[in-house]
């Protein structure tokens, strides 16, 4: 039977409620709104929602081989999705909500306070004039402890083979969202020093001057860095902010810990001018090695010059999304006609995002962009 990987989100979910509007409101006055939506948010949610489209794609295309084929002939990997998130009571309305919008993703794992009906919530004001979002969140809901991570973990160990490809779990991928650091720490380090999990780690710095960031992106395999993270800490550039990140993680002795097993990536979006990736090489580093410096490869953003924006609200968590994807689903091995290259990777990722803005939500986004996917594995084939 074919493997899968199990890519396992961890961050706040949250019920947003958009509310467009023709220009931003001044203080103390009425505005009518154009158009009121209430639909799931979160950035780790978000991204699983993508990815299951990506998946689902993927199915109908005819890129994996059957459940019972004893051999993957070179295709791509299955990714079965789980979430770690606090929600509120089990059976309670906004909870089967948030459920219907992650329909193969197991939320099993999730922390159920029984005692709370209200969600995470997220109020957006969407400006039609500039494009500008102004969000107001409320969160009732207790922060996830170390020892509620610890016992989710318990539960995916219990339950490795019983994901939605019917394929038996190989590998985990932990994606966290950032949100606590001291206690992701905790659970990063809790992943590492637990060899049955078998999980390569990605993480999001994306809050300017939150403390404690930088020692995640000291633990993870691949980190993405956010604009505002960046000029927060002083990058003038992506590439300057990668090459200074892979100068410190290379550095540092945790990128020496031969549990390690995949090669690191580093990413680092900059808007309109597209984002920037730099691959690290396997532990151990030898920075003899690295005499010419770093090879940062850029991908210009996804612009549709006839269409216009309508809804830029989680194209963060999409492109997070198509990157997770490429390097999960199209791993990098020379000679595999499968994998993507990184500058194809963040092609895939920004293609991606950039056809997310141009509608509301995410539906539809795993057929919207199954052109650019079979085009990107068409150019592998034949390079290979």
């Amino acid at each position: 039977m074919p493997c899968a990987t199990l890519l396992v989100g961890v961050g706040a979910c949250a019920i947003d409620t958009i509310l467009t509007v023709p220009h931003f409101p001044a203080e103390d006055s009425k505005l009518r709104a154009t158009s009121l939506q209430k639909r799931r948010g979160g950035n780790a949610p978000n991204t699983l929602e993508v990815l299951q489209q990506l998946v689902r794609q993927d199915e109908n295309d005819g890129a994996y081989p059957d459940v019972d084929s004893e051999v993957q002939d070179g295709r791509p990997a299955y990714i079965d999705c789980a979430l770690i998130s606090v929600l509120p009571a089990k059976t309670c309305t906004n909870t089967e909500f948030i459920r219907s919008s992650l329909d193969r993703a197991d939320l099993d794992f999730c922390i159920y306070r029984e005692d709370q009906m209200e969600p995470v919530s997220s109020y957006i004001i969407a400006s039609e004039t500039d494009s500008t979002r102004t969000i107001v969140n409320h969160n009732p809901l207790p922060e996830m402890t170390f020892d509620e991570f610890h016992m989710a973990c318990g539960k995916l160990l219990e339950h490795r083979t019983r994901m939605d490809s019917g394929a038996d779990i190989e590998d985990m991928w932990f994606h966290f969202e950032g949100r606590v650091p001291e206690t992701t720490l905790e659970c990063i380090q809790y992943i590492r020093s637990e060899p049955r999990l078998n999980g390569r780690i990605s993480v999001e710095l994306e809050k300017p001057g939150r403390e404690g960031l930088q020692a995640l992106a000291y633990e993870a395999d691949v980190v993405f860095y956010s604009r505002n993270w960046a000029e927060g800490e002083g990058y003038t550039n992506a590439k300057v902010c990668l090459e200074a990140q892979a100068e410190l993680l290379q550095q540092h002795e945790l990128h020496d810990d031969p549990r390690r097993s995949g090669q690191g990536f580093l990413v680092c979006t900059w808007g309109a001018l597209g984002a920037w990736g730099l691959r690290l090489p396997l532990p151990p580093f030898n920075p003899a090695e690295n005499k010419e410096g770093w090879d940062v490869v850029h991908s210009p953003a996804y612009i549709n010059n006839v269409r216009a924006i309508v809804d830029t609200t989680g194209a963060g968590d999409t492109f997070i999304a198509g990157i997770l994807f490429s390097l999960i689903g199209r791993p990098v091995d020379d000679g595999d006609p499968y994998c993507w290259t990184t500058k194809q990777a963040l092609d895939f990722a920004n293609g991606l995002a950039g056809r997310k803005i141009l509608q509301q939500g995410f539906d539809g986004l795993g057929e919207s962009s199954s052109a650019l996917r079979a085009f990107i594995d068409a150019q592998c084939a034949t390079a290979t």
